[in-house]
């Protein structure tokens, strides 16, 4: 039997058994799949179908499912459990329409995975208000320069996600990574991922290319087996760059070397100007003598941040940046 389909909604509200539904996009849901498990009444997937629940299109990107998006209304791509593509380039990957989300749905390894088999695949986010949640992304290419990359991309999220390398020369350099425009990318969220980097490179889960307001990296896990003892989680490369309003919150970082920088926030400059908290991170490093966990700044708070040589029950000590209060 074929599902009721009400693509206009219902003007004044439904109830279903007595319990009101309520809508909480105001966009248009498309879905995608390309499982060969499939639901009762369910089509093959197709990029030719309509997208629709019974109906999915078979790919995330091109001229489908991101094609049938439109910018500014709240649009919705769906991903079903076990899918599955492969980035070559950068051009597969294109965000470049406002307010579009994609979720993968599925647990553990039947979520949604995106392997990129090139250096120069990355995923390009050109537009406001984009979210990628609860997807796999794998590296299986050396060196693939970015995850994700940043133009005017502002309040762009990523949540919920495992990022991986497959192995030590199989690997990405960055997660994401900012455009040089100033405040491009201002309100980006990066929150609750599990990320695991594995060449001994001065990898990162952000790059910040561009001053940046109001940066979120919140309740994530990173692992890396960088050996650099001066780049931590976010990079600020340039050092004259201005993060204001940062929020660096409850992250566990381990990293295989001794560091000598901050460990949440590295820059090239004091960061003087910079403004925000970092508070209640925890590192698992090989050496705890010099670390600090944010690069000298008189803008930004270190409250409660704690470092772990990380071998055996060694005791957890307080790192406070080096001009703040904690």
């Amino acid at each position: 039997m074929a599902i009721s389909n009400y693509e206009h909604g219902f003007k004044n509200g439904v109830t279903i058994r007595g319990v009101p539904v309520e809508i909480s996009h105001p966009g248009r849901v498309f879905w995608v799949g390309n499982n060969t498990v499939r639901l009762d009444n369910e089509k093959t997937s197709a990029d030719g179908n309509d997208g629709t629940f019974l109906a999915p299109y078979s790919t995330i990107m091109g001229a489908y499912a991101a094609g049938a998006t439109k910018a500014g209304r709240g649009d919705i791509i769906f991903v079903r459990p076990g899918y599955t593509e492969t980035l070559s380039s950068a051009t597969l990957w294109a965000l470049n329409k406002a307010d579009v989300a994609i979720v993968g749905l599925g647990a553990g390894t039947s979520r949604p995975t995106i392997t990129l088999s090139a250096a120069t695949a990355t995923a390009t986010v050109s537009a406001a208000n984009n979210a990628v949640r609860n997807m796999i992304f794998v590296a299986n290419a050396d060196d693939v320069a970015a995850l994700f990359t940043l133009t005017t991309a502002k309040n762009f999220s990523v949540e919920d996600c495992e990022i991986k390398d497959t192995s030590g020369s199989l690997n990405m350099l960055v997660v994401i990574d900012t455009n040089t425009t100033d405040n491009a990318a201002d309100g980006l969220f990066v929150a609750r991922n599990v990320i695991n980097l594995l060449k001994a490179t001065a990898n990162k889960l952000v790059k910040v290319d561009g001053s940046l307001d109001n940066l979120v990296v919140k309740d994530n896990y990173m692992r890396t087996a960088s050996t650099s003892t001066t780049v931590g989680m976010v990079e600020v490369p340039l050092g004259l760059d201005v993060l204001t309003n940062m929020r660096i919150e409850r992250n566990f970082y381990r990293a295989a070397a001794a560091m000598a920088a901050g460990i949440f926030v590295t820059s090239a400059g004091a960061m003087s100007t910079a403004t925000g908290v970092v508070i209640d991170n925890v590192a698992a490093i090989s050496a705890t003598s010099t670390a600090i966990a944010i690069v000298v700044s008189t803008g930004v708070a270190s409250v409660q941040n704690y470092a772990h040589k990380g071998v055996g029950s060694v005791a957890a000590v307080r790192i406070p940046a080096a001009v703040a209060a904690d």
